[in-house]
């Protein structure tokens, strides 16, 4: 199965109205998309909402729940057709169609049922109006994909669909099906190519649902994945994994009162871990970040599981939890952006903290490396002008076409960033709401002026300052 991300995949716009802090908001996700502003503005919001429609997998196990008795009796005439075609070698791709189209047209009612419980685990609520703009009867969030598909969604005391266009049958016309004997087909998606033997029922509901993993990495990329394949790095990351990782408070973790995200993060730690023990992470890849910071790090196999021990430059082994805030901070971000299976979507509050400015730089130098090199898709909110900087530069490194002068200048061939793989946004507040910018990122780099205008700032107080001591 081929990775379902990728960048031509990704045509995708959030749209949100009265919701949290903005009145309306336009996020269009790029693999890098980098979200910056002043505190409480509802940068995290924006991150966290993101998070909460990727992880809103349809449940398939209950699917019955949504079918109705007409529907039921249309699957069962499908399967009959495809199983006497395959026997009799006909053409089965319009029958397949016709069972799998069944399936699609229940998506919608399927993802908002999933989407409802996300928020609500996401952002630790127990009614979804809690997530209304103050003053507003109910919010919308609108979803604009591939194909013109739509769907818009609307937030009160419940959550329901306003309306919506799901391209179901542009994308049936593009993809395909074979019969290659009495029991095997091909599926030629716009994202998975495969070949299945479908013999009986289950066999075929699970290439129906091959194809639903397909339509939904086409037409709504970043949304309604897997859970696995997204991640949130919370902010606070060294105080979490120092606490929810202690063995003396393991055995009282039964999930209850504990933030999801959180729970998430400590989930993510042992995910990453076997995946460093199975030498599936391109651990080069954060090498001279972890030279900065003065360690290295190892799986070790340990009490049924694999925990990661940090070796410091002291000559200390520790285990992670009991790491260097710095390390705890940045570490389980790296290891994520370096993974070459899942996450592939990674989303990370804040990722510059406990770090000093040349670990920053570093830092920058890994997100690049993995947008080019794992295909990643990585959205981050971010206070640190020294990450943004050395982003802006990695764009414009993007200009020059010689690897000898990137070698010349100390960077690798992908470390440059076109600029089209970025969308930034800038959100400040304007009176009682918060309002989203666009910054329009060139060759020349990432627009910096807000940053700027606070140093300029700063060096005009620090010489008034020295003027008054005169």
């Amino acid at each position: 199965m081929r990775n379902i991300l990728t960048e031509k995949s990704v045509h995708l716009k959030l749209i949100i109205e009265n919701f949290g802090p903005f009145e309306h908001a336009e996020i269009e996700y790029r693999p890098l998309t980098i979200i910056i502003g002043r505190n409480s503005v509802g940068k995290s919001l924006l991150l966290y909402l993101t998070w909460a429609l990727s992880i809103s997998t349809p449940q398939f196990e209950v699917i019955e729940k949504y079918l109705t008795l007409e529907e039921g009796q249309q699957l069962v005439k499908s399967y009959e057709n495809i199983i006497k075609g395959l026997k009799d070698s006909k053409d089965i791709e319009n029958y397949i169609k016709d069972f799998v189209r069944i399936f699609l047209k229940l998506l919608p009612n399927m993802c908002l049922d999933s989407l409802k419980s996300s928020l609500k685990k996401v952002f630790n609520i127990d009614n979804t109006r809690e997530l209304v703009r103050e003053g507003s009867d109910n919010a919308k969030i609108m979803l604009e994909g591939n194909l013109g598909a739509y769907l818009i969604i609307k937030l009160g005391d419940d959550i329901e669909i306003l309306d919506h266009y799901m391209a179901i049958e542009d994308y049936l016309c593009e993809i395909k099906f074979r019969a290659h004997d009495q029991n095997t087909i091909s599926f030629e998606g716009f994202h998975i190519h495969t070949r299945l033997t479908v013999s009986n029922l289950a066999d075929l509901l699970k290439l129906t649902f091959t194809v639903i993993s397909d339509y939904l990495a086409h037409i709504f990329p970043l949304f309604f994945l897997p859970e696995d394949m997204s991640a949130l790095l919370v902010d606070g990351r060294a105080g979490i994994v120092r606490t929810l990782l202690s063995p003396y408070i393991q055995h009282l973790l039964t999930g209850r009162g504990l933030f999801y995200p959180d729970l998430k993060l400590s989930d993510l730690y042992y995910y990453l871990a076997e995946l460093l023990y199975k030498n599936r992470i391109r651990i080069e890849m954060v090498k001279n970040l972890l030279r900065e910071l003065g360690c290295s790090i190892r799986p070790v196999f340990e009490g049924g599981t694999v925990k990661i021990y940090v070796d410091t430059w002291s000559r200390k082994s520790l285990r992670f939890e009991r790491a260097p805030s710095g390390i705890r901070e940045i570490l389980l971000v790296s290891l994520a952006l370096a993974s070459e299976e899942n996450p592939k979507l990674i989303l990370i509050e804040e990722p510059e903290a406990h770090l000093h400015p040349r670990a920053q730089k570093i830092f920058a130098k890994i997100i690049a490396r993995s947008i080019n090199m794992l295909n990643k898709f990585i959205i981050f909110t971010t206070h640190s002008d020294y990450i943004i900087y050395s982003l802006s530069n990695l764009v414009a490194l993007s200009s020059i076409r010689s690897v000898e002068k990137l070698k010349e200048l100390g960077y690798e061939e992908h470390e440059a960033i076109e600029p089209e793989k970025i969308a930034v946004y800038l959100i400040r507040q304007e009176q009682d709401k918060s309002i989203v910018e666009k910054l329009n990122v060139t060759s020349e780099g990432i627009p910096e002026e807000d940053f700027a205008e606070i140093a300029a700032e700063i060096t005009d107080e620090r010489a008034r300052i020295y003027f008054m001591r005169k």
